[in-house]
């Protein structure tokens, strides 16, 4: 079988110059004015994420690896603790209007 490269530009070893500083911090993929509010579902309800991810806003601690997350959402059943009265008539009001199709 032909071979295309020549014998003559064969080389065995490469040697190239790492870099050895520390990259920058990445930054996010998503710019937003403040920060991103996040819900976690835990104990058959939503509830906000604190911004150290380890708890919610109500003092539960947070078991992501079983946690389903939302971004902000007013719907579903929603922790008394964690959202306003208002914010739990306007996911009332709108799970009524999915329920009868409006």
């Amino acid at each position: 079988m032909h071979d295309h490269r020549s014998v003559a530009y064969d080389f065995d070893t490469v040697v190239t110059d790492v870099d050895d500083t520390p990259s920058p911090p990445a930054i996010s993929r998503t710019t937003t004015d403040g920060a991103l509010t996040m819900q976690v579902h835990q104990n058959a309800e939503w509830h906000r994420r604190t911004p150290d991810l380890a708890t919610t806003a109500c003092g539960e601690p947070i078991h992501s690896q079983f946690s389903a997350l939302r971004r902000e959402e007013l719907s579903g059943d929603l922790c008394r603790e964690c959202f306003t009265p208002y914010e739990r008539s306007k996911a009332a009001e709108k799970a009524k209007s999915e329920r009868h199709g409006t």
